[in-house]
């Protein structure tokens, strides 16, 4: 029988805290991580720990050319 984690924890044996860039600070799916209502503007969802202004390189689009970040 598994129980949830407190606010603020997900994951197994709760180990994992919720981003800080979640809607509702601490609130997030205590086995997932999903952050419940969303993430703060920049972030990505499920789980908001990933920022929306670099790509998966760590390269900051602007206009035609990427600087390294």
């Amino acid at each position: 029988m598994s129980t949830a984690c407190s606010d603020g924890h997900y994951g197994f044996n709760c180990l994992n805290e919720c981003s800080k860039h979640c809607l509702s600070a601490g609130k997030c799916n205590s086995k997932t991580g999903e952050c419940h209502g969303g993430c703060q503007t920049g972030w990505k969802k499920p789980t908001c720990e990933a920022s929306k202004r670099y790509n998966n390189n760590n390269f900051k689009k602007n206009n035609n050319w990427n600087e390294k970040v």
